[in-house]
């Protein structure tokens, strides 16, 4: 099954790359269901850093203030925080300055500029 999570990441990365993006999402998806199975935390924080910037780009890429638009934005945060959480129990300084630097442009969009600020801050630190 270990394999079966990395050929879910080397899908997902290839059709990101192909711009499709949507595809990539749901290979990123099965990739992070996999990965919590076998409790593969490496695999779970990239995928997790993946579905955030999904999220946030879909979010960015859409017009005006929708609901849909608003609930990724949402959804970004959460797999931001999931996957500081992930980092933080891994002790993985690198991908916790990723998360934190995906919070941060989350916060950032939301309008929300102090908890953007500290999240910066905090990479700083970390870093």
């Amino acid at each position: 099954r270990k394999n079966l999570i990395s050929t879910y990441e080397m899908d997902a990365e290839a059709k990101n790359r192909n711009g499709s993006f949507a595809a990539a999402q749901t290979s990123y998806l099965k990739c992070l269901q996999e990965a919590q199975l076998l409790q593969q935390n490496a695999s779970i924080g990239r995928a997790c850093n993946a579905l955030a910037a999904f999220h946030l780009r879909t979010y960015q890429d859409s017009d005006g203030d929708s609901e849909e638009k608003i609930g990724h934005l949402e959804m970004a945060l959460m797999y931001a925080k999931k996957h500081l959480a992930n980092a933080t129990e891994m002790k993985d300084l690198t991908a916790e300055v990723e998360a934190r630097h995906s919070m941060a442009l989350i916060y950032a969009a939301r309008g929300e500029s102090s908890e953007a600020s500290e999240e910066l801050k905090k990479c700083r630190e970390v870093a």
